[in-house]
């Protein structure tokens, strides 16, 4: 037998295995010695500069309060005298310090001559204080100065931490030290004393172990030991005499068999099952010897492949892993991944096939899982992306639809009644509301157009909606739709915005009606509902909470399954466009739903009529009694000069022709920069800033430039999008109402006097 490198012998390894545990314990021990001292240390440190704080804050209480800076310095002067405290300064109530440079800095300290040498000459106490902090470890403690109930000052004072550190270094170096020689010796104690019982009996184990491999059945190993040292050296010995007598036993081989998870089944080359394992007759259902003996197509599903797949299971040893289908006793259909294996015997003849086959049901479940996840998440994103799409469109036509509305309503304002152009300038003005309202539908697409901050209760809602003109006009149309309402009794209110919300429930009504050409039920739907659990929906999983839902149903024409994943996506209809819509109605109810931080769930069944039911999170806020209408009297300016910003230069004109219609002084400015030059040269009572400008600042960025030149200085937001945080953030600094576009006159008129007033 060839030597043994020693780097590879057992004594050698057991060696050095034994001393890295004791050093890596060594190392441990003195990280925690280390952490501890720490601690202790910093404690004892904060403590010495909590009393000295407290002490001089108490000293320091009626100094302070006559302005007495000659004696503060004196009391931190004397602190300042201890090595460990770098600098210790007096503030007043403002945070200002009181005492002096000279008297606050422990110039004596050795600590501090490094680094007041690499500081100019003519430094200032700031620039001193940061430069300890920057090179020193310290620890800066602070004191409140109080008399009574008031706070007049606070005391800070900043302490070494360097002799913290020497010391724990220090101490850590005399504990590995000392640990290191304990390891070491206790080491070659342990290897010595464990070498004769334990190492040398395995080594000759060892060797009597390769000599057996070799085919050496009469390996015996001799040694006098006792434990379970001579358990080993009996089992091995007991190991060659029974391999002398037998090989591997049946047995054996069959207790192997039958532990298997998988299902085997042993198959002759004539098709017929000869032996099968205990997962066999698990995942089929039957006893051993119902299988044993039979076809072994008995056990395929039925299915085009059976007949040819039970005579032919040699092609599925070439095939590798193939995916197939097991019937049970029980008729049930268990996919599986099945394998086999040609069995030889030593002159090559065929004794059958091992087919191997794992249950795949899980798998199959976790697939169809992860399909319909990957489903959901490309829907998500197809509307991300249509929405963003969309409010880019609806951004740029909603400024150009802001001034066809506003400029209509200037010239219907100024146009007799009598003139026969005025028709002309409403049928304007009406076409352009409609095409604000598609732009509108859009924004919500985009998630950018909904403000859900009004308390709503969906029955007065609903109420409201069927007593309107759109309800009369939609019926007329279908006079044959018999319609059902069921109000929940006590409905909870929900947070969210009316006419997102009104648009969301005519759409669904629109859509249903529209389902049933012939006539039919219409059945809408209210109620409290309380989810203990979390619920998977067709299109999303629903979170446990309380809930108002509101479900629209119809017996009309349902829809297809193959539509059903689609009908949420904009322009994805059944119906002709611009006959009965424009495409983004139920993309209009997705994005309000969402907006609404609710649900949707859709049932459906061809021929048999839809129920669209959407879940809203409740509120506990009652609801706000609804405002009179203003009138115009109480949004009339009374002279006041407003600045208009805007990038747009219709809009600006557009904004200035309504203000000066109100009787404000207007000034115009087509950026942000542009408005901040005007304000530096002048004063404006209000600032009509929109949000978002391109190039250049935007209003936030405008805004915050405005109040540094004045910090009063009112202003009122607007913009094509609905709030966001930019918005609040301005609102935040000051900022009054947000606006959004297109400019109305009593819209604006009323936001501009709201702040003015206020």
């Amino acid at each position: 037998m060839r030597g043994i490198d020693i780097h590879s012998s057992l004594r050698y390894r057991f060696l050095r295995n034994l001393l890295l545990i004791l050093l890596t314990g060594t190392g441990l021990l003195s990280g925690v010695i280390a952490v501890n001292e720490g601690v202790m240390l910093n404690h004892s440190l904060e403590t010495k500069g909590l009393s000295f704080a407290a002490y001089i804050a108490k000293l320091s209480q009626d100094p302070l309060l006559t302005e007495d800076v000659i004696q503060l310095d004196a009391i931190v002067n004397e602190a300042t005298k201890d090595e460990d405290i770098l600098y210790a300064v007096i503030r007043n109530a403002q945070g200002v310090p009181v005492t002096s440079q000279h008297a606050s800095i422990n110039y004596q300290s050795p600590r501090l001559k490094g680094i007041l040498e690499d500081l100019p000459t003519e430094r200032k106490m700031p620039e001193i204080i940061a430069a300890i902090n920057g090179k020193e470890p310290i620890m800066e403690v602070t004191a409140p100065i109080v008399t009574g109930a008031d706070l007049i000052g606070s005391v800070v004072i900043c302490l070494s931490k360097r002799g913290i550190h020497r010391q724990i270094a220090l101490t850590v170096f005399s504990v590995i030290a000392l640990n290191a020689v304990v390891a070491i010796l206790l080491a070659f104690m342990l290897f010595i004393a464990s070498k004769k019982a334990i190492l040398d009996p395995i080594v000759k184990l060892g060797h009597a172990a390769a000599r057996l491999a070799k085919g050496d059945l009469s390996s015996r190993v001799a040694i006098e030991t006792t434990g379970e040292i001579r358990m080993l050296v009996d089992s091995f010995n007991q190991m060659a005499e029974d391999l002398e007598k037998t090989t591997v036993s049946k047995e054996y081989v069959a207790n192997i068999i039958k532990s298997m998870n998988d299902a085997l089944v042993v198959v002759s080359p004539e098709g017929a099952i000869s032996s099968v394992n205990e997962a066999t007759c698990r995942l089929l259902g039957y006893q051993d010897r119902e299988l044993v003996g039979q076809s072994f197509e008995m056990i395929f599903s039925e299915d085009p492949e059976r007949e040819e797949t039970g005579k032919n299971l040699f092609s599925i040893y070439l095939m590798g892993i193939v995916e197939k289908v097991y019937r049970a006793k029980d008729g049930r259909r268990i996919p599986v991944s099945l394998s086999v294996s040609v069995m030889n015997d030593a002159a090559g003849r065929s004794l059958g096939f091992i087919c191997m086959a794992q249950d795949a049901t899980e798998r199959k479940k976790a697939e169809e899982v992860r399909r319909g996840l990957e489903e959901r998440l490309q829907r998500l994103e197809k509307m991300q992306a249509l929405g963003t799409m969309a409010g880019g469109v609806a951004h740029d036509l909603n400024n150009v639809l802001g001034i066809v509305v506003g400029y209509a309503e200037l010239l219907l304002d100024k146009t007799d009644p009598a003139s026969p152009t005025r028709p002309h300038i409403l049928n304007i003005m009406r076409g352009g509301e409609k095409a604000a309202a598609i732009v509108q539908d859009m924004l919500t697409l985009a998630r950018r157009g909904v403000q859900t901050g009004v308390v709503v209760n969906l029955n007065r809602l609903v109420t409201d909606c069927q007593k309107s003109p759109e309800f009369e006009k939609l019926y007329s149309f279908h006079p044959q739709t018999r319609m059902e309402i069921y109000l929940g009794e006590e409905l909870l209110n929900i947070l969210g915005s009316p006419i997102h919300l009104e648009k969301t429930f005519f759409n669904l009504v629109c859509n249903a009606v529209e389902a049933m050409p012939n006539g039919g039920t219409l059945t809408i739907t209210t109620g409290n509902r309380y989810l203990d659990r979390p619920v998977q929906g067709g299109y999303e999983d629903f979170q446990e909470g309380d809930y108002v839902t509101l479900s629209v149903t119809d017996t009309g024409q349902g829809i297809a399954a193959a539509d059903l994943p689609h009908i949420f996506e904009p322009f994805y209809t059944k119906k002709v466009m611009g006959r009965s819509g424009t495409g983004l109605g139920l993309a209009v109810v997705w994005g309000t739903i969402k907006d609404h931080k609710g649900y949707i769930d859709v049932q459906s069944e061809e021929g048999k009529g839809s129920v669209f039911t959407l879940y809203f999170p409740v509120t506990r806020e009652e609801i706000a009694p609804e405002s009179p209408p203003a009138v115009v009297s109480e949004y009339m300016g009374k002279g006041e000069s407003i600045l208009v910003v805007d990038d747009v230069k219709e809009q600006r004109e557009l904004a200035s022709q309504i203000l000066q219609k109100l009787n404000y002084h207007v000034t115009t400015a087509a950026s942000g920069e542009e408005a901040v030059e005007v304000l530096k040269t002048r004063n404006v009572d209000l600032l009509l800033l929109d949000m978002i400008m391109d190039p250049g600042m935007d209003g936030l960025d405008t805004y915050r430039q405005t109040l540094a030149l004045h910090p009063q200085q009112k202003a009122v937001i607007v913009s094509g999008f609905s709030e966001t945080d930019r918005v609040r953030q301005a609102q935040a600094l000051g900022a009054g109402t947000y606006v959004r576009k297109p400019y109305v006159l009593e819209k604006i008129g009323v936001a501009i006097r709201k702040e003015l007033d206020e």
